[in-house]
């Protein structure tokens, strides 16, 4: 009778953690049927750019690289990760990264915010090149690049 009930137990101490599972990642994941593709050698060739514009310099070529290193990763995000935002698919996405790389895509993010919406935010070229690194390690992780 005890071996029965360590039994009923166990069923039910799993069931609870397949439903805690469930309602975690529930609604993280985009099902395949609704998953964006993106075509790896248009991003390869949007990535050579960004580097371009790194290694060319100047304020205008940062800012540019920053906002489209942005880019390139939300596109890959969106073909794993539902979100309205770039945001929310960061939030829903860091179970692809290490806790590491996660942070750090973070920052890029928070830099290209910057750029964006901060008129007297100027393109430095130690913003450009942390963003840039920080999204490459990020693609990298994700397998895109």
């Amino acid at each position: 009778m005890e071996f029965f009930g360590f039994i009923i137990t166990i069923i039910i101490f799993l069931a609870f953690i397949g439903l805690y599972i469930l309602y975690v990642t529930r609604g993280k994941v985009v099902p395949k049927s609704q998953k964006r593709a993106y075509d790896p050698d248009i991003l390869h060739e949007k990535w050579t750019g960004v580097k371009l514009m790194l290694k060319e310099g100047g304020p205008a070529n940062f800012r540019q690289a920053i906002i489209e290193g942005d880019k390139i990763v939300d596109m890959v995000l969106r073909s794993r990760v539902e979100g309205q935002t770039m945001g929310d698919r960061l939030k829903n996405s860091q179970r692809l990264f290490t806790r590491h790389t996660y942070d750090q895509l973070w920052t890029a993010h928070k830099i290209r915010n910057k750029v964006a919406h901060e008129a007297d935010f100027d393109g430095l070229s130690s913003d450009a090149r942390l963003a840039v690194r920080n999204f490459e390690k990020a693609l990298k992780e994700l397998r895109a690049i």
